[in-house]
């Protein structure tokens, strides 16, 4: 509110039970990539290190917001810059022709 006063609060309990419903899903889908390979199949090296840097990112963002050195919805700002980018990069695919 102090940053943005006259803004309204648009986020429901549906809305956060929705983002933690996905990230356990998402979670579980991971683990199952990483448990489940077969012969030739595997997570590539250019995803493992991608997942890695987003996942460093967000440990060190959550930890930042945690010791107060900036505010939680900033947190919240990086979380959505991390899932832009992977909906940009999933996509590249499709879009590149063959």
């Amino acid at each position: 509110m102090k940053r943005y006063p006259r803004g309204l609060n648009p986020v429901k309990l549906n809305d956060t039970v929705f983002a933690v419903h996905a990230t356990v899903a998402t979670l579980i889908t991971m683990i199952q990539c990483f448990i489940y390979e077969r012969e030739g199949q595997r997570v590539s090296i250019t995803a493992t290190v991608i997942l890695l840097l987003f996942g460093v990112f967000l440990l060190i963002s959550m930890i930042l917001a945690a010791v107060a050195v900036f505010h939680w919805l900033d947190f919240l700002y990086y979380c959505s810059y991390v899932k832009l980018t992977i909906t940009l990069i999933k996509y590249v695919p499709q879009v590149v022709p063959d």
